[in-house]
């Protein structure tokens, strides 16, 4: 009896690894990533612990892929990222700056397609896991729309996201900051380039006195809440700061998200529209490095205000 018992446990076992083991096809996956995104991991817990994050996020790619037939989700550099980790390469911080007074969607009555892509000749930054969206957001921002005043017809100089992890009060470096204020800090501060005050993902000490010379704008403009139209309108004269949520887009890596969240926790950069394809969409340029997304960039379906893209928009003026 005591063998029967013995041999019904082990067969109960196994049975429990068989379910709850990844399979040989996914651990096949998981090495895969690793040859192209790590150079490895520093134990065998670590790695079990990242296969089982990695086995996660695919399930999840899979929800979201049902749930946006128009975009693509699989395997990228963040697929062995926790949920919490992401968040840390997000970063905005909700401020009375952003009105309150809700407008209705009201088409694209001024709106024709347009890109602002060229202007940053295919060049992504990456923020790193500093939570620093929004200084990347301004930044992108500012490079575009100040390179359109001089009559560029791309960004001739980077300028520097560093300066203003260090040097923004009003913000609070990588655990996120605020885009009108950081917008009116320029009005006040010449702007360095990035060559000479590099990136360094962390907050340091403020360094503006070496940024003499540089450019300033004259403060930001903050596009009426929720009003899709009229931030799908402002993109016709130039690239625009949004901020919105970010919450799963992890494992985007194409085509036109469809079905999102709305909990404003990441800055980003609209880029361009296309009004004209079957299903319209903007373009936005994120700060997660050209390894993610389409090139660095994702797609959201106009209408509806996905994400809530048009929930805090603002421009730097000149």
């Amino acid at each position: 009896a005591l063998a029967v018992i013995a041999i019904a446990g082990i067969a109960l076992a196994a049975l429990w690894v068989s379910h709850n083991s990844p399979s040989s096809q996914l651990e096949n996956e998981f090495r895969a990533f690793l040859e192209e995104y790590r150079v490895g991991y520093g134990t065998t817990e670590e790695y079990s612990y990242r296969l089982s994050v990695f086995e996660q996020n695919m399930k999840m790619n899979e929800e979201l892929a049902k749930a946006n037939p128009l975009a693509i989700f699989g395997v990228t550099v963040f697929s062995d990222q926790t949920p919490e980790e992401m968040e840390k390469r997000m970063g905005f911080i909700k401020s009375d700056d952003i009105p309150t007074d809700s407008a209705s969607y009201e088409g694209t009555p001024n709106a024709k397609s347009v890109s602002w892509e060229h202007l940053y000749k295919g060049q992504i930054k990456n923020q790193g896991t500093c939570g620093s969206c929004w200084a990347f957001a301004v930044t992108s921002a500012f490079e575009g729309r100040f390179a359109l005043t001089q009559g560029k017809s791309s960004v001739v100089t980077s300028y520097s996201e560093q300066q203003l992890v260090d040097c923004c009060s009003e913000s609070s470096g990588c655990n996120g900051g605020y885009l009108h204020s950081t917008f009116k800090y320029l009005s006040s501060v010449p702007f360095c380039s990035g060559a000479k005050y590099p990136y360094q993902g962390v907050k340091k000490g403020c360094n503006q006195s070496i940024c003499s010379g540089g450019p300033t704008d004259k403060g930001g403009y903050i596009y009426p809440y929720k009003n899709e139209g009229a931030v799908l309108e402002a993109l016709q004269s130039g690239p625009i700061a949004v901020c919105l949520d970010a919450n799963n887009w992890s494992g985007y890596k194409g085509g036109i998200l469809t079905n999102c969240g709305n909990n404003m926790n990441h800055c980003v950069t609209a880029v361009a529209s296309n009004l004209e394809n079957s299903t319209p969409y903007v373009r936005l340029r994120n700060s997660w490095g050209a390894n993610w997304g389409d090139k660095g960039h994702i797609n959201l379906k106009v209408g509806g205000n996905l994400c809530g893209y048009a929930d805090y928009a603002e421009i730097p003026l000149f």
